[in-house]
């Protein structure tokens, strides 16, 4: 699909072209439509375009732009925001940028929703983001190279929302003013180089809901770090090494749905405020040295809240992995398509397997594998 045929249009502002072959045309940069776009959606199926669309240099209205899936192999275009006046919405993701993050020269108070998930990104992220990019709600810079620690400027995003940090090679520690950004609600940080210990009071003065800190290096026992962030639905630690034993505080977060432990050196006993979270449905306590009897609790069919004020947004974003039987299954999307899962195996549990989980008619899947449990399968299996 070649776009030049439109030129002539002088009063086309919106333009819908996602899902098609895109042809990038090489024309000359002089060569100006007579139209001012304010929305332009070329979301593609993963065409390669080698540059962006020449026509964008004269434009100067644009809001949001969509180029998903072109591979444009360029750097970031800094241009694109400093040359439109209320720049709103970027979509870059999959486009195959390379090189540094370049930010705009001067301050740009309206974008808010910023995205470049799935380049080729590296370099540090600048400092100076909270000064050129003051108003950013939504944040995603996932599936890049970036590496250093996370710029402290970002903590004075008071308007960030959801963040999105993952599969990068950051490193450091997980700063702690995250959990006074009370504004934020999505926060992934998996698969990077955090080491260290989780930040006391995590979410003391957020309004945290999903929390994906998984395939990092964090040490130390989980201690207190969640225990004022009643409003989480998901929380990943997994597959990192972290120590002590799971606290009686987890019986706090009366909102959790997702909690997922595998992956680390937890002891101890299941505390008795677990079984009492009313909506969990998927929790993952795999390959830790957890020790006891295995308790029963019935596990909530609740439907999943819906209220967060990025909208659709964290349908698509959220994302956790379960394994089971060494099969690794990685979910993307709405959680509400998931039914209940139970992963206890490779642990230290003794004792039998109680009658009552046979009851659980919706459970999916069910993994005691690897413990030390006696006696027989319960008849109401």
């Amino acid at each position: 699909m070649s776009l030049s045929p439109l030129y002539n249009l002088s009063k086309l502002k919106y333009f819908y072209g996602s899902g098609n072959e895109i042809f990038i045309e090489e024309d000359d940069h002089n060569l100006s439509p007579k139209f001012q776009l304010e929305s332009l959606y070329l979301n593609s199926r993963g065409q390669g375009a080698r540059a962006f669309p020449k026509f964008l240099y004269h434009q100067f209205n644009m809001q949001s732009l969509d180029l998903t899936n072109i591979q444009i192999k360029g750097e970031f275009p800094n241009w694109l925001i400093e040359n439109n006046t209320y720049p709103q919405e970027l979509y870059l993701d999959n486009c195959s940028l390379l090189g540094s993050f370049l930010l705009p020269k001067n301050s740009h108070v309206n974008l808010s929703f910023l995205s470049i998930s799935m380049n080729h990104f590296q370099g540090q992220i600048p400092s100076e983001i909270e000064a050129r990019l003051p108003r950013l709600e939504v944040l995603f810079m996932s599936d890049n190279g970036f590496n250093g620690s996370i710029p402290f400027s970002l903590g004075n995003i008071s308007s960030l929302q959801a963040f999105d940090l993952s599969n990068n090679n950051l490193q450091g520690q997980i700063p702690g003013w995250i959990g006074n950004m009370s504004s934020l609600e999505f926060l992934d940080l998996s698969g990077n180089n955090f080491s260290g210990r989780l930040p006391p009071r995590f979410g003391t003065s957020s309004n945290l809901r999903y929390v994906y800190l998984s395939r990092n290096k964090l040490q130390g026992p989980i201690a207190m770090a969640f225990y004022d962030s009643f409003e989480i639905f998901a929380l990943d630690l997994s597959h990192n090494n972290l120590t002590g034993t799971i606290s009686e505080w987890i019986g706090r977060l009366s909102n959790l749905i997702f909690l997922l432990l595998s992956y680390n050196n937890l002891e101890g006993e299941i505390p008795i405020q677990l079984p009492r979270l009313d909506h969990l449905t998927l929790i993952d306590l795999s390959h830790n040295h957890l020790s006891g009897n295995i308790l029963f609790w019935i596990i909530s069919t609740h439907p999943f809240p819906q209220h967060n004020s990025y909208g659709s947004m964290s349908s698509s974003q959220q994302s956790f992995e379960f394994t089971t039987k060494n099969v690794s299954l990685s979910y993307k999307g709405s959680i509400l398509r998931y039914f209940t899962r139970i992963d206890f195996s490779c642990n230290n549990f003794t004792g039998e397997i109680p009658p009552e989980i046979g009851n659980l008619n919706m459970i999916k899947v069910l993994n005691l594998s690897h413990n030390s449990l006696t006696g027989p399968i319960p008849p109401t299996f």
